[in-house]
């Protein structure tokens, strides 16, 4: 009978055996899950104080912060006079080809008469067969496929097939299809080119003609004393715009500049230090670029392997699955900014390399490239900021009013936009800071920020009056709206938001901002109030785990273990 009771026992307890592995083991991984998340959350500095970790992102951050700043110094100081040599090249083909041209804010040179378009292309072919002696720059002529002295200008005669107007009896005769007649000029002579141009005009009349085009082209050498000189090409192009056939028509010079091989012998060589130096700082940024996003994607795994982990934790005890903008929450958005920011360095320092070598002239396209990867480098820095309470108070309140101030916006830019088509559409045959779109956006914004007010009041032309008076009301109402309303309510978000970060201690933080997960590590009795190893502002994205706390307020982890039944 012992020997039954016995066995029965044991038959007994085998269960309750079983119930306690389960239990030991769901209590195993939920503090290999708490050391991972407390290790994940964990500053730079509170890992090498308890692991001894060197924090080699923060240092190879720091180092490459300083090297691609030294960098985009360099070639910004570069990239000046480049820019300076170009501005200034427009400018003087501007004054030496178009007639009477004047720099300002009304820069457009305006011909009224045939006699003011015979004019000006007289001026230019004056202007042309005499670029290589009179210019104080150094200009000559492209003889590139011309085996005459001097290569001719080439004269485009845009028009309609047929537009002519009889204006005393109120007809005409159009067909709008527009055809092109090409011609060339060879020499300046005066005698040459008043016949010449009482030809043309006589064929083609002036009231079907959209656009007359010279075009020419002249080389040009830029010398420096620092660099390798550049030979450049211009294609100019000069436009007499006639399009909109209201009696005034319009000029503009453009010119495409394009870097061609340099056939000369430097009397001087570069000094072997400067070259020396380039090749150095472009192997150095290409270094640490590859090692911070090395380091950078190592993370990034690490923290794909955490998510999964913590996945497959809920799902197997707390039965329910983890959403994917809650395994997104892990993420460091700050890993992925560093790691942008090395593939923009890395292209614009490559672009940087071709220009020095003189096989790439796309110095904005390596402005951009290097001021983006440079600005998220600094921008990257506020990560390491923010593990400070005292010194994350702006990135806490961004995180924190932004949410609010992004639907506030929303309807404000539908006002915005409501504000923006009726001011062009009506204003814009009437005031010049209401000509186009582009135009327009920029004149509301400069009203938003109480700029220029006067000017847009006595710039709308009083010819009409309606419009007149739609303009003073259409002003009067949106600074009222905007400046008075929509800007004091943004800053006030703002402002009540910094109030509330500012009265916060760290444990309503902790209660507002880390959400249910911080309970798993927050009774652990190695964790205090005065550790630092939870990066605020990061948590702050970690709101959307409440869902994920719920599960521990309906059941603790002692009643996480399996029933009887289901063993």
């Amino acid at each position: 009978r012992d020997d039954d009771d016995g066995g029965e026992n044991k038959h007994i307890l085998r269960p309750q055996a079983r119930i306690g592995a389960k239990q030991r083991q769901m209590e195993q991984e939920l503090k290999t899950l708490k050391d991972r998340l407390r290790y994940h959350f964990s500053s730079p500095f509170r890992k090498f104080s308890l692991h001894r970790k060197r924090p080699a992102k923060f240092v190879v951050q720091i180092t490459k912060l300083i090297i691609v700043t030294i960098q985009l110094v360099f070639f910004a100081q570069s990239s000046f006079g480049n820019s300076r040599f170009y501005t200034d090249n427009l400018s003087v083909m501007r004054h030496v080809f178009v007639k009477h041209f004047d720099e300002g804010v009304n820069s457009t040179v305006k011909l009224y008469t045939v006699d003011d378009v015979k004019n000006q292309i007289i001026h230019v072919a004056d202007r042309y067969f005499e670029v290589n002696t009179s210019l104080l720059g150094s200009y000559d002529f492209n003889y590139d496929g011309y085996s005459s002295p001097i290569p001719p200008l080439k004269v485009s005669l845009i028009s309609f097939k047929e537009g002519t107007v009889y204006a005393f009896n109120n007809s005409y005769v159009f067909d709008p299809e527009e055809v092109t007649v090409s011609h060339t000029i060879h020499n300046s002579s005066e005698l040459y080119l008043n016949a010449t141009l009482d030809e043309w005009f006589v064929s083609t009349s002036f009231d079907r003609i959209n656009f007359l085009k010279i075009h020419f082209d002249l080389k040009s050498v830029y010398l420096l004393s620092f660099r390798r000189p550049d030979c450049i090409k211009f294609e100019i192009t000069i436009t007499i715009d006639n399009s909109l056939h209201d009696g005034v028509a319009t000029v503009a010079l453009t010119y495409v500049p394009y870097h061609s091989e340099c056939n000369g012998a430097k009397t001087t060589t570069t000094p072997e230090s400067q070259l020396v130096g380039s090749l150095v700082l472009f192997g150095v940024v290409l270094a640490l670029c590859g090692i911070s996003s090395a380091l950078v994607i190592r993370s990034l795994v690490k923290t794909v392997a955490l998510a999964r982990y913590a996945a497959r934790f809920f799902r197997k005890y707390c039965r329910r699955r983890l959403r994917f903008g809650e395994k997104v929450d892990l993420l460091n958005w700050w890993f992925v900014i560093s790691l942008v920011a090395d593939v923009f360095t890395v292209v614009g320092t490559i672009t940087r390399f071709l220009i020095n070598d003189k096989l790439s002239s796309s110095y904005i396209v390596c402005s951009m490239f290097l001021s983006i990867g440079t600005g998220l480098t600094w921008i990257g820095l506020l990560q390491y900021l923010g593990y400070f309470q005292k010194y994350n108070v702006l990135l806490v309140t961004l995180k924190a009013a932004m949410p609010t101030i992004l639907r506030f916006l929303v309807c404000v830019g539908v006002l915005y936009i409501a504000f923006l088509l009726g001011g062009w559409a009506v204003l814009g045959p009437y005031n010049p800071k209401f000509r186009n779109l582009a135009i327009t956006s920029d004149c509301l914004f400069s009203l938003l920020n109480g700029d220029d007010m006067f000017n847009t009041y006595i710039y709308t032309d009083d010819s009409n009056m309606v419009a007149y008076v739609f303009c003073q009301i259409y002003i009067y109402i949106f600074v009222i709206l905007f400046i008075y309303v929509v800007l004091n309510m943004v800053i006030g978000l703002i402002s009540e938001m910094y109030a509330a970060v500012r009265m916060m201690g760290k444990k309503q933080w902790k209660s507002i901002y880390l959400g249910k997960l911080y309970q798993l590590l927050e009774d652990d009795e190695d964790t205090s109030d005065d550790d630092d190893f939870i990066d605020w502002h990061r948590n702050l994205q970690r709101t959307r785990w409440n869902s994920v706390g719920s599960s521990f307020n309906s059941s603790s982890f002692s009643d996480l273990a399996p029933d009887r039944e289901d063993v």
